[in-house]
C-alpha cells in the first residue's frame, strides 16, 4: 500500500516536532520510505510545498531532492476524471460554493484522486472531529469516496517508522 501525503503533513512536521535541520533521523526514515515507493505525493502537493519558498528553505530542498523518487507524481487523464468527480461532489450542494472553490483551488482533490486510483491511503493532519463542518476537509471527502485517511502520527505507528 502507498501513502499519499498532503502538503500540511510535510509542512507541519517541519514547522513542528520534526524540523529538518534538527530531526534528521525522522527525515532520513521518511526518505527511506519514499525510496521504497511507500510514501508519495502528487505534483500539486509538491508545488504547494516548494513554490514561494526561499532558495535555501530546507523543506523545499528536501522535496526537490526527492522529486523524481515519487514526491511529484504527474497527473493522468484518469486522475483528472476522478478529481472531476470529487469536484462534482464538493460543488453538489453539501458545501457553500466559496468553501468548495477554496478546496478545489489547492492540491486536495488530486491528492484524494491519486489515492482512489492507487487504492492508497491519504495522510493529512486535517481533523476528523467536526462532522458538520462547513469547510471542505480532506477526511470528509475521503469518507464519502471510501478512501482511507490517517494522520502523520498514525502513519508513523502503522509503518513502524523508526527514527
Amino acid at each position: 500500500m502507498r501513502y499519499w501525503l498532503d502538503a500540511d503533513t510535510f509542512i507541519n512536521a517541519n514547522n513542528g516536532p520534526y524540523p529538518i535541520l534538527n530531526a534528521r533521523s525522522f527525515w532520513k526514515s521518511l526518505t527511506d520510505q519514499v525510496k521504497q515507493g511507500r510514501i508519495v505525493a502528487p505534483k500539486r502537493v509538491f508545488d504547494e510545498v516548494t513554490k514561494g519558498r526561499k532558495k535555501d528553505d530546507a523543506l523545499a530542498i528536501w522535496m526537490k531532492l526527492r522529486k523524481t523518487e515519487g514526491l511529484c507524481q504527474k497527473c493522468t487523464l484518469q486522475i483528472d476524471k476522478i478529481a472531476t468527480k470529487i469536484g462534482d461532489y464538493v460543488f453538489g450542494g453539501r458545501y457553500q460554493p466559496r468553501h468548495a472553490m477554496e478546496f478545489s483551488k489547492g492540491a486536495d482533490p488530486w491528492l484524494i484522486a491519486f489515492a482512489i486510483d492507487d487504492h492508497g491511503t491519504v495522510v493529512t493532519n486535517e481533523s476528523k472531529k467536526y462532522a458538520n463542518a462547513q469547510k471542505v476537509r480532506i477526511p470528509d471527502v475521503c469518507d464519502h469516496f471510501n478512501v482511507r485517511c490517517i494522520t502523520l502520527n498514525e502513519l508513523i505507528i502503522e509503518i513502524n517508522l523508526q527514527f
